[in-house]
């Protein structure tokens, strides 16, 4: 099946406006790979560090499994991954990558399926449901998900967010609206069902940023790694990033 220009317009707001218009405006290279990575890695790392060990599902774009999918959105997502996995590594975690389905016609269709035309993660409204769940199921013993693809709308009514035994979660840039805001992030938080959020820090600029490298000080100008120990603080800070 041939994409239509609405399918590809949807591709690039799914894949994330940083990576693709760095792409667009500079061309393929390493310092996008490194703008990319910056953010999974910190993440990555991070978690690495506080639950050691552990065997970690990392949820990816399905969109990239599809033939026609632009260079440019595949390009980003792989240079995620490589950024997640090498700061989970780091910490001996066992890492496997999995693609959520997506809702039926998703694929020929999906502004459709948006029901929020704001949100920063149309894929959260294109996943199929129990997508997450489903995702689980062939590995009951994996105790983190981490998600690139933002928070599924239907998560908190899914079996592994409200199994007291089941896996923590991570997001990376994800639409917290999607958790109930502010209320419900810090219940997740209390809970021990949320791990970490990577949030884009105020005022930075990605994209003017030097990341020949990647390394803690640079993560930190440009993200901010929330976890139940500094939630709090970061909610003081910042409460507008968790109403959004």
């Amino acid at each position: 099946m041939k994409a239509s220009p609405r399918f590809i317009l949807l591709l690039l707001l799914v894949a994330g406006g940083l990576g693709i218009a760095l792409w667009f405006w500079n061309g393929p290279g390493a310092r996008v790979h490194r703008v990319d990575m910056l953010g999974p890695w910190g993440m990555g790392r991070d978690l690495a560090a506080r639950y050691p060990g552990s065997r970690v599902l990392i949820i990816s774009n399905p969109f990239t499994q599809h033939a026609d999918v632009p260079k440019a959105i595949l390009r980003q997502e792989e240079s995620r991954v490589e950024g997640l996995r090498t700061g989970l590594e780091e910490g001996g975690m066992a890492v496997e990558v999995v693609y959520p389905a997506l809702k039926l016609g998703a694929l020929e269709d999906p502004r459709s399926f948006i029901a929020d035309s704001d949100t920063s993660t149309p894929l959260s409204f294109l996943v199929a449901e129990n997508a997450f769940d489903q995702l689980r199921e062939p590995h009951p013993d994996a105790d983190l998900m981490v998600s690139l693809i933002g928070i599924p709308a239907d998560l908190t009514q899914g079996k592994a967010w409200n199994d007291p035994s089941g896996p923590r979660f991570a997001f990376f840039l994800p639409d917290l609206k999607l958790l109930g805001g502010r209320p419900g992030v810090e219940a997740a938080f209390a809970a021990d069902k949320l791990a970490a959020v990577v949030l884009t820090r105020p005022g930075s600029a990605a994209e003017d940023a030097e990341v020949g490298r990647l390394d803690d000080a640079t993560f930190s100008e440009q993200f901010l790694l929330v976890h139940r120990d500094n939630a709090a603080a970061v909610m003081s800070k910042w409460g507008s990033l968790f109403s959004r």
